[in-house]
């Protein structure tokens, strides 16, 4: 019969049982309790809902050493926390979802349309692929390869678990966007509307192209910060092919407005719409944090006060007399 805890499992156990670390909810001491409930007892403040201590919002009394110039607020209740967590993450999991499925939907539509090549004369965009050389080969293939690897590069899961998987994906990502970039730089001098449209589209090309570098040489550098940074633009431009599509299936849908003028709008707000979105989700953080700061929150609300640290003043010292009053003495 083996012992329990005996051997190497036992021994790697008890390792782990004392990494974990050893939680311990605060103590009903007078000093963290608000004036309110501070004069109450336990059976009193569990009837009123607070099953936790409330913790008063100025510092701790003298009882409790060591957080002396330290802020304390009410305590969030465990449930609040788990709900809050769980509408998070569901949130995440579906934009991340719709952003996969879109994705992979519109390269497979590249890939189709290179293997199938069907034809229609009235259609400009079939004639052009009838007649014309390499270009659109090139753009269909490199802009679908990127696009189908686009879910994988924005998954952190990968990225942190798989780093190998994630810099495989990578290169091969590059290389789509080097192909699908050079194609359709090609294809903007005789993009269907003109200049004004193919000055959008081959903007959208030299960006794409520039970022993309960019944030390949920030990865060879050892900036990955700045690398996550650039590759989220690059990522943003190659999702351009889906948002020109949305943009041209509600212009001349729901809307019904001309091919023409739909088509030069979304050869521009496809992909800038999408950088200035992928700007903002990059700055969030930032900004959310700074809104919650405790100056702000205290500016926003008068008459609420907000516990600032100072370092503890050593007790002064006796003044001593002057040489000149130490000679007359």
């Amino acid at each position: 019969m083996s012992i329990p805890h005996s051997g190497r499992r036992g021994r790697v156990r008890r390792r782990q049982e004392r990494r974990r670390p050893q939680w311990r909810f605060p103590d009903n001491s007078p000093s963290r309790l608000t004036p309110l409930l501070r004069g109450l007892d336990t059976e009193s403040r569990t009837g009123m809902g607070c099953d936790r201590p409330v913790r008063s919002s100025g510092p701790a009394g003298s009882d409790d050493p060591g957080a002396a110039a330290s802020e304390h607020r009410a305590v969030i209740p465990q449930t609040e926390l788990a709900m809050a967590s769980i509408v998070r993450h569901g949130l995440h999991g579906l934009r991340y979802t719709l952003f996969a499925a879109s994705s992979l939907l519109v390269a497979a539509y590249a890939f189709a349309f290179l293997r199938m090549r069907p034809f229609n004369p009235h259609d400009p965009f079939m004639v052009k692929f009838a007649v014309s050389g390499i270009d659109v080969p090139m753009h269909f293939f490199g802009a679908g390869l990127a696009l189908l690897l686009v879910p994988l590069q924005a998954s952190g899961w990968i990225r942190r678990r798989l780093p190998a998987v994630h810099r495989t994906a990578g290169w091969l990502y590059a290389g789509g966007v080097l192909i699908g970039g050079l194609g359709g730089l090609s294809l903007a001098f005789d993009a269907h509307g003109g200049w004004a449209s193919g000055a959008g589209f081959a903007l959208l090309s030299v960006l794409w192209l520039s970022i993309t570098a960019n944030g390949i040489r920030l990865a060879v550098a050892g900036d990955f910060v700045g690398h996550r940074r650039w590759m989220s633009h690059s990522l943003a431009m190659t999702f351009s092919a889906v948002t020109l599509r949305v943009i041209l299936f509600v212009g001349t849908g729901p809307l019904a407005l001309p091919f023409d003028t739909v088509y030069i709008f979304s050869a521009w707000a496809s992909w800038s719409l999408n950088m200035a979105l992928c700007e903002l989700w990059l700055r969030w953080p930032q900004w959310r944090a700074h809104r919650r700061s405790p100056a702000r929150e205290s500016a926003r609300a008068p008459g609420r006060t907000v516990a600032i640290s100072t370092p503890a003043l050593a007790p002064a010292e006796p003044a001593t007399r002057s040489g000149s009053q130490r000679s007359r003495a």
